[in-house]
């Protein structure tokens, strides 16, 4: 991460549902443009999660991805300890100036349940606060998530230093992932969380409801509206922000509706 650059940050990518190589490989290609060639993005680095989706959209292998993704949270959390313990490594050594630089972490849809299979494996007493941004976008997770138990985000506080919920009140694909697959469970990145009141300080829930798909075609992102972060300008723009650190009431083209809740609005 050492860069003559003033930023050269790591983004770690979870994917989401239904995805084979080839479309890892393209997803891959789509972040090199979007975080690493943009001049906005302090990203110079990516971390492609890759986890055992299938490559079928058909609903019922759905629940094989999400077994597949639950043991594949077991994998992240081992590349968290031998994280962490490096960087205990190189604290140790005084002789060792730090390179200042960021490592962020952003989850896809059903790719928010590895990320919660990981933090069902971590003990909160173990937990350093070592990512800088969280990004959660259209999170396929219930929206109790954040409510007190083993396996819920609520570790997320202790591990990052904000925490963004992007969500999409229009999201088909989290409509039928909500009626076909979890039993009329809320989702949270279609209805947001259920309460957040105690983290409020560090967990943010941004709205992209109105946002324009001005830059992908196709049925896929105009009906689906769950890949805002590829879609639309917008929603890019607002990330770019998070990622530099922004101060989340002064990320332009936003609406502050409560205390942390906003409103991606036109620009």
């Amino acid at each position: 991460m050492s860069s003559t650059k003033s930023r050269s940050d790591v983004l770690i990518f979870i994917h989401g549902y239904a995805y084979d190589f080839d479309d890892e490989l393209e997803a891959i290609i789509d972040l090199k443009k979007l975080f690493i060639d943009s001049p906005e993005s302090p990203v110079e680095h990516i971390l492609f999660v890759s986890w055992p989706a299938s490559s079928s959209i058909v609903p019922l292998t759905y629940f094989d991805d999400k077994a597949s993704s639950i043991n594949s949270g077991t994998s992240l959390m081992r590349l968290f300890y031998f994280y962490t313990q490096f960087l205990k490594d190189i604290f140790s050594n005084r002789d060792l100036a730090p390179c200042n630089q960021r490592i962020h972490l952003m989850a896809h849809s059903l790719g928010n349940r590895v990320l919660q299979s990981m933090l069902y494996s971590l003990k909160s007493e173990n937990i350093l606060r070592v990512i800088d941004q969280v990004l959660l976008l259209n999170a396929d997770v219930t929206y109790k998530v954040f409510e007190d138990s083993e396996d819920s985000f609520n570790k997320l506080p202790l591990l990052a230093n904000r925490v963004s919920i992007y969500l999409n009140r229009k999201d088909a694909v989290l409509g039928i992932s909500q009626f076909t697959k979890n039993i009329l469970t809320p989702r949270l990145g279609k209805n947001g969380p259920s309460d957040i009141e105690k983290f409020k300080d560090i967990v943010s829930i941004v709205d992209c409801t109105f946002i324009e798909n001005d830059l992908k075609d196709g049925l896929k992102f105009e009906l689906g509206n769950h890949w805002g972060y590829l879609s639309s300008s917008q929603v890019q723009n607002d990330i770019f922000q998070t990622l530099n650190g922004v101060d989340r009431n002064l990320i332009t083209n936003r609406i502050s509706n409560y205390e942390n809740i906003f409103t991606i609005v036109s620009k």
